[in-house]
């Protein structure tokens, strides 16, 4: 069965590391590759999408300090925090890890031209123009908070057929029907786990209001 063109989810409790897990998804994706077929790894380079400019850079330095500060790797991951539109054309550029915000990204809704550079269910979207070369650049797309502007999301799960997407979220799904149907639920960590395991959530008792 193919597993392109969903949006492989993980819910999360508020403070339960989403930032490590995204870091640790491209390891055992490989892994699991490895463990069955002896080919080159399936994933040598990732892009996070989060919904705005604080936790982008957040993430970003994040991303260079705490998988050392942790152990699980000795080299610190080159990490390309990418505020503007040149550094997207520029996906080649040596890193291992992108962190963006999404509004380069999206298409334009009302968009229907003979240029446009992606089909998504027989409807013409007008994507970003270097669209093929950030998808070709980005083997593993994960988005943070992909609850946020579930719309494009969607879009761009369709459209990404040679990806393997992620979406991490803390917040209930609300509302987001049209993603909803391309999810596949991977893990749900919540608060009765959070309060159980590591005692990271402040206990709530049954009669709180």
């Amino acid at each position: 069965p193919s597993i392109n063109g969903k949006l492989f989810s993980f819910f999360q409790v508020v403070g339960a590391g989403k930032t490590l897990g995204m870091f640790a998804l491209p390891f055992a994706l490989n892994a699991s590759v490895k463990m069955h077929h002896e080919a080159a790894p399936r994933v040598d380079r990732m892009l996070i999408i989060t919904k705005d400019q604080a936790l982008r850079s957040q993430i970003a330095n994040e991303l260079r300090t705490e998988p050392v500060q942790y152990g699980l790797v000795q080299r610190a991951p080159e990490v390309l925090e990418i505020e503007n539109g040149s550094q997207l054309i520029d996906a080649n550029r040596d890193h291992d890890i992108a962190v963006m915000c999404p509004n380069m990204l999206w298409p334009e809704r009302d968009a229907i031209d003979a240029d446009a550079v992606g089909n998504v269910d027989g409807t013409t979207i007008q994507w970003h123009p270097h669209m093929d070369n950030i998808l070709n650049a980005y083997p593993l797309i994960c988005f943070d908070e992909m609850h946020y502007a579930y719309y494009n999301i969607a879009l761009l799960v369709k459209a990404a057929r040679q990806n393997l997407v992620f979406g991490f979220t803390a917040s209930p799904i609300e509302a987001a029907g049209s993603l909803l149907e391309d999810m596949v639920r991977v893990s749900v960590y919540g608060y009765g786990a959070a309060n159980h395991y590591d005692n990271s959530m402040k206990y709530l008792s049954t009669g709180a209001r």
